[in-house]
């Protein structure tokens, strides 16, 4: 199980969200918390150049998060693809 936290930035770029895009995003971190998104490397992959960051796929938006240690999430970001990198 992994206690996700989320930055203060990226609770309003949720609430910014189409309801739609908005609960399949809190599914998503939901699953994170168990780890089902996590082993599955079609959804997770690491970023290159950055060290403990990854994003995971939830349609058209992306969820960045670090995982600067083992069990512990912090979203960082979550934007549409376009805008995310």
């Amino acid at each position: 199980m992994n206690k996700v936290f989320f930055r203060k930035s990226v609770l309003k770029e949720l609430e910014s969200l189409p309801a739609e895009a908005r609960k399949r995003v809190e599914a998503a971190t939901r699953e994170m918390e168990k780890g089902d998104k996590l082993a599955n490397p079609r959804f997770c992959v690491k970023l290159a150049g950055r060290e403990h960051t990854y994003r995971v796929r939830v349609g058209r938006y992306r969820i960045i998060f670090e995982m600067p240690r083992e069990n512990e999430i912090i979203i960082v970001r979550i934007r549409h693809r376009k805008d995310a990198y």
